[in-house]
């Protein structure tokens, strides 16, 4: 009789709720469940409920799941969904795909491997164990493609990537080019390399909500850095509201945001993120620079930043970005051979910032523009302070006060110059003082109506950067 339902139940396309793992399930193995989709299709909606437990494949050596070849009906309405069983008392913290090198010769670079579309992974936990060894090419998620088929529409929310305490994990989730629609969202990421890589998407694709903690930076065998919270590129990107930490970091990051333009990049927005602890560059646009319009707005930056490497220097903000919009964002720097803010696109626009740097030694710059690289640059109504080093660099001129460099370049007439009260080092809230200041006013951005906490700022008289309070 089991045999006969068993047979009547997987003969036909999927379509409902079945369960995996725990006391008599419809699957015994998430590849189980994967391989029913190939062999019958689905004929709807698809959720696979996960039952409390450790999943691995040969002790966690290997990919535990592998969704890829065709399936049948599959489609915007008929998702398929990897989630806990919550009728079993299935959680986030007690569903765990996990990963544990004993022999990288045989081991699988990936843990979950996806070339489908319409996925969603939700509420799971994908964890490497701190006694597993380390391995090339080391991902928890691989969302794939191959030369004729770049899937879309996969979504990750309220997951958590967990690297091991060894500091061997690389990546929290790893896209190939070309893929399409990616939805990534109020997941967290700690210990790892890289959280997030993805270097040419298509379509529209969002990164918000998510935490990045505790990661760490390394090098290639030439020596260049390497580690990033977020690493990517594409068509539309939407990086909204994540939170970026390395304060329990092994050696800190090398960058906390990097964006990469490429040649079908159509616009960026950068919004509402912090980024806080030891990081070499807290936000870096580069790539294709002239490709898109990029907006970086309502972003605080609080971080320790020096140069890991000879060839590049520690940033704040850097953008290499033509048409960028940098506006209302709070930077405070401190640390050494750094610079708060680099702007080396043409026809920027950089208003309505906070911008404090302290440096304590070496070649240091609180704003620079380079030499002959931002081209119709609008740069006012910004507050841009430091306690050493060059103000301004404009055109390879150096200006070691804000009033030798409005007089020199008849930019930021409206810009002041103030060591601005924060809440607390990390915490880049004004206080309820300065934030009565009439010295922090700006001028009304009508693209930009809210501030770093979603409050709606003054329609006439807002206050600069990203906390209107």
């Amino acid at each position: 009789l089991i045999l006969e339902i068993t047979y009547e139940i997987f003969s036909q396309p999927l379509n409902g709720s079945y369960t995996i793992g725990g006391s008599s399930p419809n699957f015994a193995t998430l590849q189980l469940a994967a391989d029913a989709l190939n062999a019958n299709g689905v004929s709807g909606p698809v959720f696979f409920n996960i039952r409390p437990g450790i999943y691995s494949n040969n002790g966690g050596n290997n990919t535990v799941l592998l969704l890829d070849g065709t399936v049948a009906g599959l489609s915007a309405d008929n998702r398929i969904t990897f989630q806990p069983d919550a009728a079993s008392g299935g959680n986030v913290d007690n569903v765990i795909l996990g990963k544990n090198i004993t022999d990288p010769g045989t081991s699988d670079g990936w843990l979950v491997s996806v070339v489908l579309d319409y996925i969603t992974f939700n509420n799971l936990t994908f964890r490497e164990s701190d006694n597993s060894l380390p391995t090339f090419n080391n991902v928890f998620v691989k969302l794939g493609g191959t030369n004729l088929f770049k899937p879309s529409s996969i979504v990750i929310e309220d997951c958590k990537f967990e690297g091991s305490d060894s500091s061997i994990t690389g990546t929290g989730i790893a896209i190939d080019y070309w893929l399409k629609d990616i939805t990534i969202r109020e997941n967290t990421f700690t210990k790892l390399l890289v959280g997030i890589s993805a270097e040419v998407l298509d379509g529209n694709n969002i990164v918000e909500d998510n935490q990045f903690l505790a990661g760490y930076r390394s090098s290639t065998g030439a020596g260049d850095p390497l580690g990033s919270a977020i690493r990517i590129g594409g068509q539309n990107l939407f990086i909204r509201r994540n939170i970026v930490d390395f304060n329990e970091s092994l050696n800190g990051g090398y960058t906390g945001i990097n964006v990469l333009i490429q040649g079908n990049a159509e616009s960026v927005f950068i919004e509402q993120n912090s980024i806080v602890g030891t990081v070499s560059q807290g936000i870096k646009i580069s790539g294709n620079v002239n490709q898109s319009a990029t907006v970086i707005a309502n972003n605080m930056i609080s971080t320790h930043a020096y140069n890991v490497w000879p060839n590049e220097g520690a940033f704040g903000i850097y953008n290499r970005a033509d048409n960028a919009k940098i506006v209302f964002n709070t930077i405070s720097v401190y640390g050494y051979n750094l610079t708060g803010l680099g702007v080396f696109g043409n026809d920027c626009s950089v208003l309505n910032n906070i911008l404090v740097v302290k440096p304590y030694y070496g070649w240091n710059v609180a704003y620079d523009q380079g030499n002959n690289q931002s081209l119709n640059l609008q740069s006012d109504y910004n507050s841009i302070f430091s306690t050493m080093g060059i103000w301004v660099i404009r055109n390879g001129v150096f200006y070691n006060t804000l009033l030798e460099y409005q007089n020199g370049t008849g930019l930021d007439i409206n810009s002041t110059s103030k060591d601005v009260e924060f809440v607390a080092p990390e915490d880049l809230h004004l206080t309820e003082c300065q934030s009565q200041d009439p010295e922090l006013w700006g001028i009304p951005i009508p693209s930009i109506t809210i501030d770093v906490d979603g409050e709606i700022r003054h329609e006439t008289l807002p206050t600069i950067g990203a906390d209107e309070n």
